[in-house]
């Protein structure tokens, strides 16, 4: 196999895995029968012991290469950084303790050749534990919920079409909570896209061998449960949710007796006691109905500008590029910095598209208003460039997509008798359409920039934009 020529990118998301489970799963790989070319994409979720020490450097005659993502935990953001690295327009998913069948990589490329599918397998053993009654994955179908069909996370293929239709894997679910996949799952069928069953797609998933694993296990499931139906509103919301709880809290009553006299009693009742704990703690935290950020923007032309500054050190903005490079290697930076301190070169050799402006004896509004003349890009972000946030970022360009203005966690909402509800901008985060900050020809004022924030805020109520924080999303009200 020659390492340029790559059809199907293999992504394996870890976080401490097992040695001897991964070397069985790489083991798989390399004995795949009649593959196309591909490569595996290992990526290290913040391991304790680096992912680079524990793989060889080829599965067969594929390259391995290991992709770091320390940044965040969870699983989505493990596989969002493997598509980004991902040479391939089309890539399959799998997990780092399980094992594939030897047909697995053929099946799931010869379904991803005819165009923007999703596709999975059988899932021999998923959710089945020792003495388990549930229900397993269908070995002839993919399984469904309401209607829907689903492909599980560690069994799933897609293009990269697909990511760019639906926004992909979604960063901001809860690291611990299931349900990620189902998410995905359903989100590419509002997008229009065909789910297929390929039948030698198969994976053997480790079963948990001891009661405390079955637990955590379930409740990791229920804590899933609660975020999925935050987000989709399946079954019929919370109110769905918590009369379903009570069932089960019913049912374990029920089946206290039995768990003492059946053989496998106290397997049955690691589960159902964990998914219950699960849901009361999905329950228990707020609604989350984040919407979705994943590496959509990564995958096409970016569309957004982030404005840092003030810059006063070269190491603030290195460590800002630095930060900013991990989630959007392609967005533009414009820097305003001080050219007392000798930065008017500091554009060159960045990771990053970078140019400065000169923001020395300048007030916030005129440096601001002159970064802002060098942009042609739709979505502006202001930031501190040494509080870069990329959770806070995101929540940006999120905002951004429904409302003209967005305001950083540190904004707050004040009432007047005369402008009514106005939401008062953070002036070190705040995000805005170019159309809108042209109509309203910019930021003003030569006082301190929490100020310049607040007059900008004022005026963009008063001409009849929707503004937002990045909290609630609550919408202001500009008019009495």
């Amino acid at each position: 196999m020659i390492d340029g020529v790559i059809d199907v990118s293999v992504i394996i998301p870890a976080r401490d895995p097992d040695p001897e489970h991964l070397t069985q799963q790489l083991a798989a790989l390399a004995a795949q029968e009649d593959p196309p070319a591909f490569e595996v994409v290992g990526v290290d979720n913040g391991s304790r012991r680096p992912l680079r020490e524990q793989g060889p450097d080829r599965v067969g005659s594929a390259p391995v290469r290991v992709v770091e993502a320390p940044y965040a935990a969870g699983i989505n953001v493990a596989r969002v950084a493997g598509v980004r690295a991902a040479r391939a327009d089309l890539m399959v998913c799998c997990d780092s303790d399980d094992v594939v069948a030897p047909r697995w990589l053929a099946a799931a490329h010869r379904e991803l050749v005819t165009g923007d599918v999703l596709v999975g397998g059988p899932v021999r053993g998923f959710r089945e534990v020792i003495g388990d009654s549930g229900p397993a994955h269908p070995a002839d179908s993919l399984a469904e919920v309401a209607g829907r069909p689903f492909a599980s996370g560690c069994n799933v293929g897609f293009t990269r079409g697909v990511i760019e239709r639906t926004g992909g894997f979604d960063e901001s679910w809860p690291a611990d909570g299931s349900a990620e996949d189902l998410d995905f799952s359903w989100r590419c069928a509002e997008a229009g896209l065909e789910a297929r069953f390929a039948p030698e797609m198969v994976v053997e998933y480790r079963l948990r061998t001891d009661l405390r694993g079955v637990f955590r296990q379930r409740r990791f499931y229920g804590r899933g449960d609660i975020c999925f139906s935050d987000r989709h509103g399946w079954p019929r919301g919370r109110s769905g949710c918590r009369r379903r709880v009570l069932g089960q809290l019913k049912g374990i009553v029920w089946f206290l007796p039995r768990a003492v006299t059946e053989p496998r009693g106290s397997w049955h009742l690691a589960r159902r006691v964990g998914l219950v704990v699960g849901h009361l703690e999905g329950l228990l935290r707020p609604v989350d109905r984040r919407p979705v950020r994943g590496v959509s923007l990564d995958l096409r032309d970016p569309t957004a500008t982030v404005v840092l500054g003030p810059v006063r050190s070269r190491h603030d903005l290195e460590s800002a590029m630095a930060v900013l490079a991990h989630r959007y290697p392609r967005v533009e930076v414009v820097a305003i910095v001080d050219a007392t301190a000798g930065a008017s070169s500091w554009s060159g050799g960045r990771p990053l598209p970078i140019r400065t402006v000169d923001g020395g004896g300048r007030t916030v509004a005129e440096s601001r208003n002159r970064a802002v003349a060098t942009v042609d890009r739709d979505l502006i972000v202001f930031l501190d460039p040494d509080a870069v946030d990329l959770a806070a970022l995101d929540r940006h360009l999120d905002v951004l997509e429904r409302f003209e203005v967005s305001a950083g966690r540190s904004a707050s909402w004040v009432t007047t008798r005369r402008s009514g509800r106005r939401l008062v901008p953070d002036t070190g985060a705040l995000g805005i359409r170019r159309s809108a900050f042209q109509e309203l020809g910019g930021f003003a004022g030569d006082a301190d920039g929490t100020a310049v924030a607040r007059a900008f805020g004022d005026g963009a109520g008063a001409a009849g934009f929707r503004v937002a924080d990045l909290t609630s999303m609550e919408r202001e009200q500009t008019d009495a």
